[in-house]
């Protein structure tokens, strides 16, 4: 599946196939396990561990990392082109 995340004016295509995990086309090495609090995870990048916390609204997620948070939108390939073609009809 493939999706669509947008962090600051950045957007990355991350795509998952099974445990293979692409960003922008280069495989990546990264595991997220939930660490039994409800939003509190562990993950597994490039061989190091981090703990962040993940708060989830629809397609927005709020994560903090090593003190720092991000705000993250994330739609799926269907989102994408429906809302592209929602976005196109109404200018026309």
């Amino acid at each position: 599946m493939k999706y669509y995340a947008t962090v600051g004016e950045h957007e990355y295509e991350v795509e998952i196939e099974g445990d293979q995990v692409h960003v922008d086309g280069v495989s990546v090495d990264v595991n997220l396990v939930s660490s039994g609090e409800p939003e509190l995870y562990s993950m597994l990048y490039n061989g190091r561990s981090h703990e962040l916390l993940l708060e989830a609204s629809r397609y927005n997620y709020s994560v903090m990392i090593r003190g720092d948070q991000y705000e993250v939108m994330v739609v799926d390939e269907r989102t994408r082109r429906l809302n592209a073609g929602r976005t196109q009809g109404s200018l026309t």
